[in-house]
């Protein structure tokens, strides 16, 4: 009678491109975050400069004004100036406000796709852990129908011989 040895080597690899896709797309949208901030960030820098200058302007006129004397006809002007640098100082506020909730989305909307590509990456690990599973279920299945046909193999020569 013959004995056989079954050597079974089982080798598994890890898919790792859906993550490393993920950490991409991660890093372009705080890019472009970064990028919407800053450029947010030097509008409000430039309507602040330009709210200056009128400040400095309309200071001057008062001045220039009141030595010729004539304040009280300027007055009025110079207060419909105030209202006018009061409103771009409310619209600085507005933009800074609005670069703020932009930032927030951009943000919001990154962590979402990476969310979304997680469950998705999840999954795919799930279904080939199940498909692997059921590859090594299959191979125990098939190693146990050779031994019992070994095993019957064996039991009917040793009748044959018996017979003889």
């Amino acid at each position: 009678m013959a004995e056989y040895d079954t050597t079974i080597r089982i080798g598994t690899q890890a898919d790792l491109s859906g993550g490393v896709q993920t950490e991409k797309q991660l890093e372009q949208i705080t890019r472009k975050a970064k990028e919407l901030g800053k450029a947010s960030s030097e509008s409000a820098g430039t309507a602040s400069n330009a709210f200056g200058r009128l400040q400095q302007a309309t200071g001057r006129l008062r001045q220039a004004l009141t030595g010729f004397g004539v304040a009280g006809i300027f007055s009025a002007l110079i207060a419909q100036i105030g209202k006018v640098a009061a409103s771009f100082d409310a619209a600085k506020k507005r933009a800074e406000e609005f670069a703020k909730i932009q930032k927030q989305l951009a943000e919001a909307k990154g962590v979402q796709q990476l969310a979304s590509d997680y469950e998705r990456l999840k999954d795919a690990v799930s279904a080939a852990s199940a498909e692997q599973s059921h590859a090594l279920d299959m191979i125990d299945e098939d190693v146990k129908n050779r031994r019992r046909l070994e095993k019957a193999q064996r039991d009917a020569a040793k009748q044959n011989e018996l017979a003889a």
